[in-house]
């Protein structure tokens, strides 16, 4: 137990600190917007670019990782929309947006300093980077994707021509994702053996550094006066399948990538198996903070999709083609 404590325990006080700060007035909610700006656009680039440039590729590229932690959450994200679709009653975009809140959890704000806590920083981040690379280029696109295939006012087309139209733009829009910038950078001088200055090394580790506590404090000042209704139990619905068969995936597809089993046994065999761990306990730390306050937090990095989003700072994707319902700025609110 104690063990166990020593881990969550400084994640939920330097989200507890947030709440207060903001709370009792030393910040605003408004901050946080820019702290997550901050957090999104330099310190999570730069962290992901020193875990990168600083090991070599054949520690980076671990397919059995991607593809486990792609298989199960495509799963999730599948049987999440299968729900809304079939047992809440909902439109296809909203149900993919619900699938594709259960398959992607916090990765960044909340996924990162758990296991940078269990397994170090090092670790953490060549796991964040893989799943960032999983999240951008694969489930969100598809799952935003499959949303604006539903159609919609001003949405012309077959329902094939929208989902290649949404993918190809979803991409696009990806692309220019700071984060993205920083994991193919690191990728780039670790492929060719480059190093930075000593200075600049200095300067980027030390915004490296600064990720995770701006993360848990921004995630902690967010919650300061947010209420928001959840008709139908949809949000906790969604939440709870994420938390439960995000964890059963992920403990399956951690397995097949090596990660040992469910008693972690298996982070001590090696690089790969390390990161199969780092899935098990990622996804369980990221998945769990999706509800919050009754609403559905659906924290893709910080995308937002729902009336009145105001939380972290946004991040650059949105739903393509006109869908005014759903204005895209912050994390994932969705209330009725």
């Amino acid at each position: 137990m104690y063990g166990v404590l020593s881990v969550t325990a400084p994640i939920y006080l330097l989200i507890v600190a947030g709440f207060l700060a903001t709370r009792f007035g030393l910040f605003e909610r408004a901050d946080m917007r820019v702290f997550g700006k901050y957090t999104i656009n330099l310190a999570l680039p730069a962290l992901l670019f020193n875990a990168l440039s600083q090991r070599q590729v054949g520690e980076i590229l671990t397919p059995l990782f991607i593809a486990a932690y792609l298989g199960g959450s495509l799963i999730v994200m599948v049987a999440g929309i299968v729900w809304a679709r079939r047992v809440a009653g909902k439109d296809l975009p909203l149900s993919a947006v619900i699938g594709m809140g259960m398959a992607c959890p916090n990765s960044g704000f909340i996924g990162f300093p758990l296991v940078a806590q269990v397994f170090g920083p090092s670790t953490a981040g060549v796991a964040l980077a893989l799943a960032m690379f999983v999240e951008n280029f694969f489930l969100i696109p598809i799952a935003l994707a499959i949303a604006d295939s539903g159609g919609g006012e001003g949405v012309q087309g077959s329902r094939l021509a929208r989902w290649r139209v949404a993918m190809m733009q979803s991409l696009r829009t990806v692309v220019r994702n700071p984060m993205i910038h920083g994991l193919v950078l690191g990728f780039l001088f670790s492929l060719l053996q480059w190093r930075l200055p000593e200075p600049m090394a200095r300067a980027v580790g030390l915004l490296a550094a600064s990720c995770s506590a701006i993360a848990l404090l921004v995630i902690g000042g967010s919650l300061v006066a947010r209420h928001q209704p959840d008709p139908g139990g949809q949000a906790a619905a969604a939440s709870a399948g994420g938390a439960v068969a995000g964890d059963a995936a992920a403990t399956h597809a951690a397995r097949a990538a090596g990660g040992g089993g469910d008693d972690g046994s298996g982070a001590s065999n090696g690089h790969l198996s390390d990161l199969g761990a780092a899935l098990r306990a990622r996804r369980a730390g990221g998945v769990r903070a999706a509800g919050v306050h009754g609403s559905l937090v659906l924290h893709t990095h910080s995308l937002a999709v729902g009336p009145g989003a105001d939380g972290l700072a946004p991040l650059p994707v949105s739903l393509p083609g006109p869908r005014p319902r759903w204005p895209v700025s912050g994390p994932v609110w969705i209330s009725g």
